[in-house]
Parts: structure tokens; C-alpha cells; sequence
């Protein structure tokens, strides 16, 4: 009965040490979309985080191709966003009626926090 309860507990401990180890893999992904014009803030352009089919160091964000769609969201009234996603590469875009169009890639480490601001130009 003592040995059982020894394999028991020992079964337990080593459950709850892979528990602690392999935690939350998630980081944060926040920044605010603004008008290269003006500054102003961009209420309701559209953010979409995009998978990366391949993933390699790349320095020409002509290289990369996305994959699809992990997440979509506006921003608030103060043209600000956050999301939180596993740790991997992504693509985020910002989209908005009459503003360009504007993306960048970036890789979300770990319990990390990364800014990304977005400044739309105006469509002639």
C-alpha cells in the first residue's frame, strides 16, 4: 500500500512539473492604426493576423506568403488593437476604406508583448 501510494505520488508530481513547463505558449500582439497625414487615430480599419505557410528569414516583405486568416478585429475608437496568439510567425495587415493598405511580419515569442503601430497613408 505504501509503495502504491509512492508510485502515486510520484505520478503526480511529474504530471504537474510537464504542467509548469509547458504552460501558456501564447504572447501579445498590440499597437494603433493612425493617418500618416494627420496623426489621428483610425477607428475601425480592419486587422487581420494571417498564418505563415513557410516560415524562413526573410529581409523583403515581398518573400513571405501568407496563409489563412487566424484572426480578424477592428479597432476601437482609439484606433488601438490587441490579440493574444501561440508563439509562432505571423503577418498582420491593416486594412481601411481609403487608407493604403500596410502589413508587416513579426514572430511572437513566448509569454512576449510586441508593439506594432501602423501608419495608413491616404489613397489619391
Amino acid at each position: 500500500m505504501k509503495k502504491h501510494l509512492s508510485c502515486t505520488m510520484l505520478v503526480l508530481l511529474l504530471l504537474a512539473l510537464c504542467l509548469v513547463s509547458c504552460g501558456d505558449q501564447s504572447g501579445t500582439v498590440e499597437g494603433t492604426v493612425t493617418r500618416a497625414d494627420n496623426r489621428q487615430p483610425v477607428a475601425g480599419a480592419t486587422v487581420y493576423v494571417y498564418l505563415l505557410e513557410k516560415f524562413e528569414q526573410v529581409t523583403d516583405m515581398n518573400t513571405y506568403r501568407k496563409g489563412s486568416v487566424l484572426h480578424r478585429m477592428e479597432t476601437d475608437e482609439n484606433g488601438s488593437f490587441t490579440f493574444t496568439v501561440k508563439a509562432n510567425p505571423y503577418v498582420v495587415e491593416v486594412q481601411m476604406l481609403g487608407l493604403d493598405t500596410d502589413s508587416t511580419l513579426t514572430e511572437v515569442k513566448r509569454g512576449q508583448t510586441i508593439t506594432l503601430d501602423f501608419s495608413l497613408d491616404p489613397l489619391p
